[in-house]
């Protein structure tokens, strides 16, 4: 596992600040927040549960890092004193599965040294109960009960048996998918892979979850999704052994975003809006708006500490984009690339002008959004257009799966 490089460092200290900020203001952050299922956890719970897992993987990855380490340290401590440890423990007893919903509170409270405590133990003890698996949940969520089982008793066999059927591993197009789809097999790949601590096995095509991933990042580029994107990025580090040229294109703008704003908008912050209000206001507006997707950026750039993942070949077809765009626009008026993520908006001009997009990459995108904006006729007959090698795997795939999928319909 490889070390956490300089860069790495000075922007984890920067999101750590943001996550301090956050829990100074927690009952303004907590207001705001949608209520969890089950009337007895509450949002801020929810919140609490997701910092405090940033705080514990950074202990747990950047152990090189004295000064780091301590100011997780401080942090954990800060955040503990905000949770209602007697409340959680009440509601554990009476619902042990209710344990997940503070489970990373205890591997924070263990991250500083805190595993003999009575609140991990009754925490682990839950896991452990006849009852932990006694509710209804999505397979994923599934995947993190047993996920947390395993990292608080260091028994990973009940999570490594996990059949590889879930949709992580079927045939997927994101074309074909909801947002929760996508956000349904990243999750699994985090738990399944212990957040890139062990390697994801099993009997499944790797080379076809490569592909689907690349699919999967061009639909969350596109949409200017930065907090799927970040999740997807960590799901691609930690299930593949290489990365693709349109995953390194993903990450150079998931960092120019970071960039520009010092934190990574979630899919509800409206920029213009932000800037026309005073401050402390707008402070409050970006952090509120920023939290949970600079969150899952942190935890993805920790995704990137190992040294074995490699490149492919680059080899790029030439594409006419700004034809290809026109031809989209004509049957979807209104249709533009604009509010997308390769929009320089995105990026302080120098980082822009540093940026590179394949050309595939981008015309991934303008069917992508061809169909959610338009329809599966119109992204079919774009696609049509478009003269693909064989070689250019992704994109020829998505051209494929879009004329074959409309011509299901061609009667109907």
């Amino acid at each position: 596992m490889g070390e956490l490089d300089q860069s790495t460092r000075l922007a984890l200290r920067v999101i750590l600040d943001l996550a301090r900020a956050a829990l100074d203001d927690l009952d303004y952050i907590s207001v705001g927040l949608d209520a969890t299922s089950g009337s007895e956890i509450h949002a801020r719970d929810k919140f609490l549960a997701e910092v405090a897992l940033l705080l514990a993987e950074i202990s747990r990855c950047a152990t090189t890092d004295d000064e780091l380490v301590d100011l997780c340290r401080n942090d954990i401590q800060r955040l503990l004193s905000l949770c209602d440890l007697d409340r959680a423990k009440s509601i554990v007893c009476r619902y042990p599965q209710s344990a997940l919903a503070f489970g990373t509170i205890a591997l924070a409270m263990q991250a500083i040294g805190g595993g003999e405590d009575k609140f991990v133990a009754m925490i682990t003890a839950a896991t452990l109960s006849p009852f932990y698996l006694s509710t209804e949940r999505p397979p994923f969520r599934e995947l993190e009960a047993l996920w947390l089982r395993a990292r608080l008793t260091d028994d990973y066999s009940a999570l490594n048996a996990v059949p590889r059927t879930g949709l992580l591993f079927r045939q997927t197009h994101p074309a074909f998918l909801r947002r929760e789809d996508l956000y349904a097999k990243a999750h699994a790949a985090m738990y399944l892979t212990d957040f890139g601590h062990s390697a994801l096995h099993g009997q499944f095509d790797v080379e076809l979850l490569c592909q689907r991933l690349d699919h999967d990042l061009a639909w969350a580029l596109g949409m200017a999704d930065w907090d799927l994107l970040g999740e997807l990025l960590m799901t691609a580090r930690y299930c593949l052994d290489r990365l693709t040229p349109w995953h390194v294109s993903c990450e150079g703008a998931l960092d120019g975003v970071f960039e520009r704003f010092s934190f990574v908008p979630g899919p509800t912050f409206d920029a213009p809006y932000a800037a026309g209000l005073p401050d402390p206001d707008r402070t409050r507006y970006c952090r509120f708006h920023a939290y949970h997707s600079t969150i899952v950026y942190g935890l993805s750039l920790l995704s990137r500490r190992s040294g074995a993942v490699n490149k492919t070949p680059e080899s790029f077809q030439m594409l006419d984009i700004k034809l290809l765009l026109c031809e989209a626009m004509i049957s979807v008026p209104g249709i533009s690339l604009e509010g997308s993520g390769i929009d320089a908006e995105w990026f302080l001009a120098d980082r822009a002008d540093r940026l590179w997009f394949p050309d595939e990459l981008i015309a991934e995108i303008i069917l992508l959004r061809t169909n959610r904006v338009g329809s599966i006729v119109a992204a079919a007959e774009l696609a049509s257009s478009i003269r693909v090698p064989p070689e250019c795997s992704a994109l020829r795939h998505t051209v494929d799966v879009l004329i074959s999928h409309r011509s299901l319909f061609k009667n109907a």
